[in-house]
C-alpha cells in the first residue's frame, strides 16, 4: 500500500453497520476524531462473555485496514472475516503484548471496485478509523485522503529523525503511530513541506507530556504565515495527570480552503526540551479520482519565510541616488587591478623558472664530454617547452619528456631568444592596464583610482624591468661551479 492514495473513514462514518450488541462509544481525547467504537457488551470479567460483536462494511478500492486498540490478553485474539461472497477465515490481531493501539487488520490486496467486508467474533476490539486504497474507478467526492509522514510528497529538510519507537500512555494502552512510524524534530529550522489539491488540511502527531517546555512552529500555507506555540508547565493538566504521551495530536488544521492547489510548510522555529512528532495529515480532495490527483513527487526546495525588511523603504532620491553607481564602478575597478596584478605575478613566476632553466641549460651545455666535466652517471630529463605565444598542441613532442644522455640540446635555450621577450610583454600589457585605469579613473570623478593603487600596479612593472636588466648582465657570464666536494 505504499505510496498508494489512501482513504480515511471514521468510526463515525453512518455507513460503518456495528451488529451483535449495543456498541460503545469512547469519546477520550486520544482518538482520531475524538471517538471510537467498541463491543464492551462481550469483554466479561474472566474473558469473553459470549456475545461477540459484528462489523460490516462497503468500500470501492483496492484494500482495507482497521486501526484501533486490539483486545485485552484474556479476550480472543482472532476475528473472523468475510470479504465479498468468498469463504470466512480467521486473522489474528498478531498483537504479542496486548493490548495495544495498532493497525490490527489489513485485507489482500483486491480488484479495484466495490467490496464488502465483514468481521464476526470481536471481544474487546475497538475501531478508531479505516483506512482503503483508493483503485483507479475509486469515486472521491465527500472522502478524505490520508499521508503518511513517509509518504514522498512531503518533502523534509534539515535534521528530522525517523522513528520507528512505539509511544507510550500512562493508562493502557500504549501502542503505535500509523504505519508504524514517525518524523521527529527537537531543532530550530527543521522544514517539512507538503503539495497538496483539495480544500482542507489537517496535521496530527504524538505530543509528550512528560517534560516541562515550550516549542513553536510556523505554519506557512499559501505564503500565510502563523506561529503556534505548544507549551508544558506545572499546571498542564496533562502533565499534572502524568498522561506521559497522546496520538493522534491535532497540531494545526484549516478546514475553509478554495479548492485547489496548496502548499503547507511546517517549520520548527523553537524547541526547548519539547520534541515535534509528525505522523501524518488528511486533507479532503478537490480532484475526482486516483487519475486525475495531480503528482507532487517532484523535488522542491523547501524555504523558510523570509522577513520583511525596511531597507527598500529607507532609499532616498536626489544626488545621494547616484552612490549605488559609483561604488558598483570602484568594484570593477578593483577587478582589474586583481586582475593585472594576479596575472604579473604569474608571468613573473614563468620568468623566474625561465631564467633558472636557462642558467641549467648553459650548465648541462658545457658538462659534455668535450667539456672535460665528469658526468654523475644520472641521465637529466629535459622538457622542451614551446616559446611563449606559440600554439604547439597538447600531445606534441614538444611537450614531453625525453631523454638526453649527455647531448648539448641548447638551441632552445639560446640566452638571446629568452632574454627579454616574455619581460617587453608584460610591460606592454601594464602600460596598456594603467593606461585603462587611468581612464576608468577619469570617468568615475573623485571615486576613481586612488594613487595607492596606481602605485600597486606599477611596482610589479619596476620589478620586471629589474628582472630584465639582470638577466641581460647575467646572459654573458659563465654559470656557478657544480663541485663534488668542498
Amino acid at each position: 500500500m505504499l505510496g498508494d492514495l489512501l482513504l480515511i473513514v471514521d468510526d463515525a462514518s453512518s455507513v460503518l453497520n456495528l451488529g451483535g450488541g449495543q456498541w460503545s462509544n469512547s469519546t477520550e481525547t486520544r482518538w482520531y476524531g475524538g471517538s471510537s467504537v467498541w463491543p464492551k457488551f462481550a469483554v466479561g470479567n474472566n474473558g469473553d462473555t459470549g456475545a461477540y460483536g459484528s462489523l460490516n462494511y462497503t468500500f470501492h478500492g483496492t484494500s482495507i485496514a482497521f486501526m484501533g486498540d486490539t483486545p485485552l490478553s484474556k479476550n480472543t485474539q482472532t476475528v473472523t472475516v468475510t470479504i465479498d461472497e468468498n469463504l470466512p477465515y480467521n486473522a489474528s490481531y498478531d498483537d504479542p503484548n496486548p493490548q495495544n493501539y495498532r493497525q490490527w487488520y489489513q485485507s489482500p490486496h483486491l480488484d479495484d471496485g466495490v467490496h464488502t467486508i465483514q468481521l464476526d467474533n470481536i471481544a474487546g476490539t475497538s475501531v478508531d478509523f479505516m483506512v482503503v486504497s483508493s483503485g483507479p474507478s475509486t469515486p472521491l467526492a465527500g472522502q478524505k485522503i490520508i499521508v503518511d509522514d513517509d509518504d514522498p510528497s512531503i518533502i523534509y529538510s534539515g535534521d528530522w529523525t525517523r522513528n520507528r519507537s512505539p509511544y507510550y500512555s500512562a493508562e493502557p494502552p500504549n501502542g503505535l503511530p500509523f504505519r508504524n512510524g514517525t518524523h521527529q524534530s527537537m531543532t530550530p529550522g527543521d522544514t517539512a513541506i507538503v503539495r497538496f489539491t483539495g480544500s482542507s488540511i489537517a496535521l496530527y502527531g504524538i505530543f509528550s507530556w512528560t517534560a516541562l517546555g515550550s516549542m513553536s512552529v510556523m505554519y506557512t500555507l499559501d505564503g500565510s504565515s502563523s506561529i503556534i506555540t505548544y507549551d508544558v508547565d506545572p499546571s498542564t493538566p496533562e502533565f499534572v495527570n502524568h498522561m506521559i504521551q497522546s496520538q493522534n495530536h491535532l497540531f494545526f488544521s484549516n478546514d475553509s480552503l478554495a479548492p485547489g492547489d496548496h502548499t503547507l510548510s511546517i517549520n520548527v522555529t523553537r524547541a526547548d526540551n519539547l520534541t515535534f512528532v509528525m505522523d501524518y495529515l488528511t486533507y479532503s480532495p478537490s480532484f475526482a479520482s486516483l487519475a486525475t490527483k495531480p503528482n507532487f513527487t517532484a523535488p522542491v526546495t523547501p524555504t523558510s519565510p523570509v522577513p520583511v525588511t525596511s531597507a527598500s523603504t529607507s532609499m532616498t532620491t536626489g544626488p545621494s541616488s547616484a552612490r549605488p553607481a559609483a561604488s558598483k564602478n570602484r568594484s570593477g575597478i578593483g577587478g582589474i587591478i586583481g586582475g593585472v596584478v594576479g596575472a604579473v605575478v604569474a608571468l613573473m613566476l614563468v620568468l623566474f623558472i625561465i631564467h633558472n632553466r636557462r642558467r641549467r641549460h648553459q650548465f648541462f651545455c658545457g658538462a659534455g664530454p668535450e667539456s672535460g666535466h665528469q658526468t654523475s652517471g644520472i641521465e637529466p630529463y629535459l622538457l622542451t617547452l614551446p616559446s611563449i605565444g606559440s600554439n604547439t598542441k597538447s600531445g606534441s613532442s614538444a611537450n614531453n619528456f625525453t631523454s638526453h644522455p649527455n647531448s648539448r640540446h641548447c638551441t632552445a635555450n639560446d640566452p638571446q631568444q629568452l632574454n627579454t621577450r616574455p619581460q617587453t610583454e608584460a610591460i606592454r600589457r601594464i602600460r596598456a592596464a594603467e593606461a585603462l585605469i587611468t581612464e576608468l579613473g577619469t570617468e568615475s570623478g573623485s571615486d576613481g583610482i586612488s594613487h595607492e593603487n596606481q602605485a600597486e600596479v606599477r611596482r610589479p612593472r619596476r620589478r620586471i624591468e629589474d628582472l630584465t636588466r639582470d638577466s641581460s648582465r647575467r646572459s654573458g657570464e659563465s654559470p656557478p661551479a657544480y663541485d663534488s666536494g668542498p
